[in-house]
């Protein structure tokens, strides 16, 4: 998240906007919010509607997932990593945002 934070103004200048959404309480997220300092919202999905909604959970663990996603809600581009710390850098997001948005989505799961 402290990538996300430093790199802020970057996607702002693109006009995107960043959430963090956590599968922890809000109590919790409300926490990571504070020790980092994180210039953008840390949502809390504690009861895992949004997680299960997008099809993110295996063997009934939340995978760590970073979506672009079309206002309204519809992915444009996802990254599923294996593991807590498999995340994409904010370099290869904002390439993904400097794409044509022709409506077609990508996805890339490792």
């Amino acid at each position: 998240m402290s990538q996300l934070a430093h790199e802020y103004p970057r996607f702002q200048e693109a006009g995107v906007a960043l959430v963090m959404l956590s599968t922890d309480s809000v109590t919790r997220a409300r926490q990571l919010t504070e020790q980092t300092a994180a210039p953008f919202p840390v949502l809390s999905d504690g009861d895992d509607d949004t997680t299960v909604a997008y099809n993110l959970f295996e063997n009934g663990i939340a995978l760590p997932t970073t979506l672009l996603m079309y206002m309204g809600g519809r992915v444009r581009w996802q990254h599923v990593g294996e593991k807590p710390g498999d995340r994409p850098s904010p370099e290869m997001m904002l390439a993904a945002v400097a794409q044509p948005g022709d409506g077609t989505e990508s996805t890339e799961r490792r």
